[in-house]
């Protein structure tokens, strides 16, 4: 009850896609050729159940990625998920995940849920967590986006786990060859 108060009090407090690291000045100039998209949702579509937070009744499942158009001189791809409709001075990142090979095309339901997954390095978000968390919107705060940006990187970045934000866009600063967007969406009634 409390909660859905605070959501609904709260419903005009957005992060802004504006900081999404989609937007950094850094970023913001490269190409966005690469296609992303997800056999469980269509892009700007109501994600599914299983993939929202275990505390809201989900299983916190990293949905299933398909990209095309990589680059043919890219050796890493970087997949980050934020959501700039989290009441906070920044999006709140649900995913941080370096190191993917992009030799595959697509990636399994799970991958990004799995702390073992081979050859993929995790890093933090704002709860000191190194794997995908699923949405978990406030109660009654409206719908919230969740954006998955796709880069592919012409170098290694050579991230240790547990990086954060921060530390991944100074290292992917001026090695991103191109980028692409998938959104969707998730709202708790």
């Amino acid at each position: 009850m409390i909660a859905g108060l605070l959501g609904r009090l709260l419903r005009g407090v957005r992060a802004g896609e504006e900081k999404l690291l989609w937007k950094h000045p850094d970023i913001r100039n490269v190409p966005d050729t690469l296609t992303l998209s997800s056999s469980a949702f269509q892009d700007g579509g109501v994600m599914p159940v299983l993939c929202a937070a275990r505390r809201i009744g989900g299983e916190d499942q990293s949905p299933p990625l398909i990209w095309s158009s990589v680059p043919p001189n890219t050796v890493e791809l970087v997949v980050v998920m934020e959501d700039p409709d989290a009441p906070l001075p920044v999006p709140s990142v649900h995913l941080l995940a370096a190191g993917i090979s992009p030799q595959g095309s697509a990636m399994a339901p799970g991958t990004l849920s799995d702390p073992l997954s081979p050859e993929i390095c995790f890093g933090k978000w704002w709860t000191g967590k190194a794997i995908y968390r699923g949405p978990m919107p406030p109660p009654l705060h409206g719908p919230h986006r969740y954006v998955f940006q796709l880069f592919a990187l012409g170098q290694a970045l050579g991230m240790q786990p547990g990086f954060d934000k921060q530390t991944l866009l100074r290292a992917m600063t001026g090695k991103i060859l191109a980028r692409g967007l998938l959104t969707g969406t998730f709202e708790r009634k």
